[in-house]
């Protein structure tokens, strides 16, 4: 697809389904980086989890801490472990899926987050992650139906706002793409790359003006930045 600088950075996830997001770092690819410091447990619901899932926390830690190490089939072990002890522990389920999706199981990982969403389905992050998911499949109109199912949840959800752009990019849907990143940019103003996202639409649509609004946006806030100074000429 012509120009659309985020659409391999898609299929990424999110760590924690309680809320902790992930922003994209050092650039394009920065977003499969996990976020290290995300919390596992959610404190103020532990007391009231049956003993099965207060062990499959135990699991998820222990996963969460082999993950980070980069030692993914010991992990999914782990979170495996944790669902044999609480088959109904969304989290775990959700756990599973970003170890599939991360390496490159997009059909499990799916499978994954369905039974995360089958157990706790107001999870805004199980419903993002699905989304990417279905994008890394090619799956365009699933990923749009649940990154607006995200965003219903979560109506400031900044990286579900850039995933929903690529998305309808994909699918030919210029103007709706439009609008995502710039819903996207009205919460995060410095996103270089959505700004080159936008600027690319815009010549797309024939609105090389306002293109070029974009580009140099992406200029100010990275003027070294390549596919900025080459939109410019």
């Amino acid at each position: 697809m012509t120009g659309c600088y985020l659409a391999a950075q898609f299929g990424g996830n999110l760590r924690d389904m309680a809320g902790t997001w992930i922003k994209p770092q050092g650039g394009v690819m920065g977003w499969f980086d996990r976020l290290k410091s995300s919390k596992i447990v959610d404190k103020g619901n532990a007391g009231h989890a049956s003993e099965g899932e207060q062990n499959a926390m135990g699991l998820l830690e222990k996963g969460s801490f082999l993950e980070q190490q980069g030692l993914l089939d010991d992990a999914l072990s782990l979170y495996d472990k944790a669902i044999r002890l609480a088959p109904d522990f969304a989290k775990a389920h959700f756990y599973r899926g970003n170890i599939l999706l991360e390496k490159g199981d997009a059909e499990a990982a799916q499978a994954a987050y369905e039974k995360a969403l089958l157990y706790k389905p107001d999870s805004a992050p199980a419903h993002y992650n699905l989304g990417n998911a279905y994008l890394r499949m090619g799956r365009h109109l699933a990923a749009v139906a649940a990154y607006q199912q995200a965003l219903r949840l979560k109506p400031d959800f900044t990286d579900v706002e850039v995933a929903l752009g690529v998305a309808q990019e994909e699918l030919g849907q210029l103007e709706a793409a439009a609008a995502s990143y710039r819903r996207a940019l009205a919460l995060r103003p410095d996103y270089v790359e959505v700004h080159l996202n936008l600027g690319a639409i815009l010549i797309r649509l024939g609105r090389n003006d306002t293109a070029e609004v974009s580009y140099r946006q992406a200029l100010e806030i990275a003027p070294d930045d390549v596919e900025s100074l080459k939109a410019l000429g």
